[in-house]
């Protein structure tokens, strides 16, 4: 019965090592051809019989069997772990890749990290607001004292409009061309706002001298700023130097002419250059002092050409000469005859009343005409005399009569001028006439004199 036990042990011993070298003969198999490894797993059914075989014996052996003495057991060591062979392989051929293009790779994602970097940073960039002043371009024009700057004022509408626009959410072809933003109504909307919320330019931009300093300031208003409101400071240089000029130049340059009849005498002048009192034209004399005055737009426009007056002046003092004497009208007498006539006619004695009259001044007045001539001696000529009359009145069936002395004239109304010649009407209407009478001789000359007539003196 000892017998059959211990054979039965070394039975299941021998069978078991059996089993355990087959076990690593596979392993082994495994390690040598990992091609083949779902063959061994699923196309061996005699292995899987004998594991089958073997793990039913165990059980019977650990049944029936007396436990094993210390001397009679093998010590077994434990079987290497089985790793999957493809990820291990996958895991190789990464590392090998990696290291065959590790001078392309690294530099990609090095260019990359960058991108990402830059990407955030320019977004950023872009929220905050921008500095207008950075787009100004300023230069300096003209002479000193009356320069002027100029500046790139269209550039910086067309930023103002593009950052207003991109800010806003649109792209920058929308930004540039209003129209194509159909469909955006509400960020074009907002974007006009910021836009009209923008305003910009200089505290002085005219009659800059060099050393001046000007202030470009941009204020941006709202919640939502595209721009930073600001102050720039610049100073005025490059200023061109003033060509002095003498009065006497100016005058040549723009000149002033008396033309017409002395007393009566006109100015011709450039009235974009000169102001001349309005009152004195038609009855000026010769000789006379006449104050100019140089408009403020004359000088201006001077100074643009780069010329000042020597004299610090607005005002020029002329004196008239050159006007012509009118008693040089051909045909004067023939209207104070003719003026004479009518006077007799008019004071011819009658049974009631008679008249003693006696001449006492003559009298002229010369009206250039509307559109002034050249010369100034076209237009027409009234001629006037005045005259004393001691008027005698008898009343019927009275032996008193009554007398009374006064003043008055009769004359020879506009007659036209033509080439120097007074152009004598037949007719009555060139005749005149006034039921006036003055009391003294003083006070018809100053009623004459207000209505633009001159004492005449017929030439010997």
């Amino acid at each position: 019965m000892e017998e059959g036990k211990q054979n039965f042990f070394e039975e299941d011993v021998t069978e078991q090592k059996t089993s355990d070298s087959e076990l690593d003969s596979e392993l082994e198999s495994e390690k040598t051809e990992p091609t083949r490894d779902a063959e061994s797993e699923g196309e061996n059914p005699a292995s899987g019989e004998a594991d089958s075989g073997i793990a039913e014996d165990d059980k019977e052996g650990s049944e029936s069997s007396e436990p094993i003495e210390d001397d009679q057991t093998e010590t077994k060591t434990a079987p290497p772990p089985v790793f999957d062979q493809t990820a291990e392989r996958d895991a190789q051929e990464g590392k090998t890749f990696f290291g065959k293009y590790r001078k392309f790779i690294v530099p990609i994602i090095a260019v990359l990290i960058v991108l990402i970097v830059g990407a955030g940073v320019k977004s950023f960039i872009d929220a905050q607001p921008v500095r207008l002043s950075k787009e100004l371009k300023v230069e300096f024009e003209g002479y000193d004292g009356y320069g002027t700057v100029k500046y790139n004022k269209s550039k910086l509408d067309e930023k103002i409009m593009e950052v207003s626009y991109k800010k806003a959410g649109l792209p920058l072809n929308q930004a540039k061309h209003l129209e194509s933003g159909s469909g955006n109504y509400l960020k074009i909307a907002a974007a006009e706002v910021m836009r009209n919320n923008v305003s910009y330019g200089f505290d002085k931009t005219d009659h800059l001298k060099n050393g001046d300093k000007i202030v470009f300031t941009v204020v941006c208003e709202g919640d939502k700023k595209a721009f930073v409101s600001e102050t720039k400071e610049y100073t005025v240089k490059g200023l061109k130097e003033f060509q002095q000029i003498s009065l006497e130049d100016f005058q040549k340059e723009y000149p002033i002419q008396f033309i017409g009849y002395n007393k009566f005498g006109s100015v011709q002048y450039d009235s974009n250059v000169y102001d001349i009192n309005a009152n004195l034209d038609g009855s000026l004399a010769n000789d006379t002092v006449v104050k100019v005055g140089i408009r403020k737009d004359a000088l201006e426009d001077l100074a643009k050409q780069g010329k000042k007056l020597q004299e610090d002046t607005n005002e020029i003092v002329v004196r008239v000469s050159g006007l012509k004497e009118v008693t040089e009208i051909s045909g004067l007498k023939d209207m104070f005859d003719a003026a004479n006539t009518y006077m007799q006619a008019k004071t011819k004695n009658d049974d009631y009343r008679t008249y003693q009259v006696e001449k006492q001044k003559d009298y002229i007045k010369f009206s250039p005409s509307g559109s002034r001539s050249e010369k100034g001696d076209e237009g027409s000529v009234s001629a006037r005399t005045v005259y004393k009359v001691t008027e005698t009145v008898k009343y019927f069936l009275s032996d008193n009569p009554s007398t009374k002395t006064y003043f008055t004239y009769f004359g020879c109304e506009n007659m036209k001028v033509v080439d120097g010649r007074a152009i004598l009407k037949t007719d009555s209407y060139g005749y005149t006439s006034v039921g006036s009478q003055w009391a003294n001789l003083e006070s018809i000359q100053a009623e004459l004199k207000s209505s633009g007539f001159a004492e005449y003196t017929a030439q010997q």
